[in-house]
């Protein structure tokens, strides 16, 4: 039975499905890595609602982090009902706190599996753009819509 899942057997038998074959990333050294572990992991940070990892064929992986407003209002006090998602994307004290938030995740990891760029997406992800009615991310628009983006962070 071919499913497209990858997964492994727990101690107690059961199956755990941890990812989709399909979603596999191939560095341009053929390092194969899982993105969903990664994802997961930088959602548990306080500020990163959404993020899509990013990497096939690349020397390195690089993600597009998603934020909400909420998230930020104990950390940076300039923050007012003006305020957008914008402005925030584009606030260096947003981009500190992304990028320590990465940094946390990264020490944990294999260095193959770090993440060593981030964009910021300057709109809040919605069922409107970038999310499914089940809340699932839809990863290739947001590859799509931000595809300058993630090529610029690959221009060394």
């Amino acid at each position: 039975f071919h499913s497209g899942d990858i997964g492994h057997f727990t101690q107690d038998g059961y199956l755990k499905i941890t990812d989709r074959k399909k979603d596999i990333i191939i560095t341009s050294g053929g390092k194969n890595i899982a993105p969903q572990k990664i994802e997961n992991l930088l959602k548990m940070q306080p500020n990163i609602s959404q993020c899509v990892i990013y990497g096939d064929k690349k020397k390195y992986l690089s993600v597009v982090i998603g934020i909400e407003k909420d998230s930020f209002l104990s950390d940076i006090d300039s923050i007012n009902d003006e305020t957008t998602i914008e402005d925030l994307a584009k606030s260096p004290e947003v981009i500190e706190i992304i990028e320590s938030q990465i940094l946390k995740v990264n020490n944990n990891l294999a260095k193959f599996k770090t993440v060593k760029k981030f964009y910021i997406a300057p709109v809040e992800f919605t069922t409107d753009n970038f999310l499914t009615p089940s809340l699932k991310i839809k990863k290739k628009v947001v590859v799509e819509t931000y595809k300058s983006e993630i090529d610029s962070m690959y221009k060394d």
